[in-house]
């Protein structure tokens, strides 16, 4: 494997009694450099969370207004929607955070991806896409996203509200190993299917839809959660 060498902090492999969440925190609390990239990535992460958020109160605010016209808010019908209006919000916000994240992906993840290898095995692997193929990878990545973000967002709205957080638990595992993909020559689509190869991978699907009920949750360990997709491919053999 080549890779661009590095001081080895820990890289000891433990098939079979690998665990994603304590390795991942063993490394955050090991490198220095991590943890730095950390904490800009949360100040952009932030932002891009009160840019959504005012988006979302943005167009519920219009919507309202519309049916302030109609007379709907007269009586019940206020009541509903002064009650359900700050859910509303912060429902619609997961897409359009998803969205914004997958644009910051490419400024930060790589960054947090490179010094949790650096940190976990000692090195980082470099086979990457050319500069022509990167950014074919970028504007299908970014559609693809779009294209999900439609009807993960149409969904909030209906009896099936639940699977908006299960297509952007997709989105948001897909952006977190979008990076560690690219690093190993791997182009999308055909990188979200090999994405699925560690070990941990299901875990860490799971945890990126767990996450995404709960906007305000997903925000704060999305950084987190670039750190645990780099790491799943740094220390199972089984990658691309």
């Amino acid at each position: 494997m080549n890779g661009v060498p590095g001081r080895k902090i820990d890289s000891e492999r433990r098939p079979g009694r690998f665990s994603l969440p304590g390795r991942t925190l063993s490394v955050i609390r090991s490198s220095r450099g991590l943890r730095r990239r950390l904490l800009r990535s949360w100040l952009a992460v932030g932002a891009a969370f009160v840019v959504a958020m005012a988006l979302a109160a943005t167009g519920f605010r219009a919507i309202a207004a519309t049916l302030l016209g109609s007379g709907f808010l007269e009586g019940p019908g206020g009541w509903v929607v002064s009650v359900l209006g700050p859910v509303l919000i912060l429902l619609v916000s997961g897409p359009l955070f998803v969205l914004f994240s997958g644009v910051l992906a490419p400024f930060f993840w790589d960054g947090i991806g490179r010094e949790a290898e650096l940190a976990a095995v000692g090195e980082v692997v470099e086979h990457p896409l050319s500069r022509r193929a990167f950014l074919l990878d970028m504007a299908l990545r970014l559609g693809f996203m779009a294209m999900v973000s439609v009807p993960a967002t149409i969904l909030i709205f209906t009896p099936a509200f639940w699977l908006s957080p299960v297509l952007l638990g997709l989105l948001v595992f897909s952006d977190v190993t979008g990076s560690v993909m690219q690093r190993r020559g791997v182009p999308f689509p055909r990188a979200l299917g090999q994405a699925f190869r560690p070990r941990s991978a299901w875990a860490l699907l799971a945890a990126c839809i767990g996450l995404s009920f709960f906007s305000v949750l997903l925000a704060a360990m999305l950084p987190v959660l670039a750190s645990s997709a780099s790491l799943m491919f740094a220390e199972d053999r089984h990658v691309p």
